[in-house]
């Protein structure tokens, strides 16, 4: 439930307003915002120390560059969730 503090009169929340679903909505697109770069940059990484046989300099640098890609997407993610309850 949701206080609405100008009228006074309290309201249900749905969706992407705090609700079960919009809580599970946001925690699944946060979870593939970290799980697809980390594993996807590493991947790459593992595939190129195998192909150069630098195990594992290309493997942590792929690690490394995934972890900042997927900061960077769950930062955007959150400033996106912060303008938009601004703007409520």
């Amino acid at each position: 439930m949701k206080r609405d503090v100008r009228s006074g009169s309290t309201t249900s929340v749905s969706g992407k307003d705090g609700s079960a679903g919009g809580v599970l909505a946001s925690l699944a697109d946060t979870t593939w915002r970290v799980a697809v770069p980390t594993v996807l940059f590493a991947g790459i990484g593992i595939a190129i120390d195998n192909t150069l046989e630098t195990m594992p300099l290309c493997t942590l640098i792929g690690l490394v560059l995934g972890l900042i890609a997927a900061g960077a997407l769950v930062w955007h993610q959150i400033q996106h969730i912060t303008t938009t309850e601004v703007t409520k």
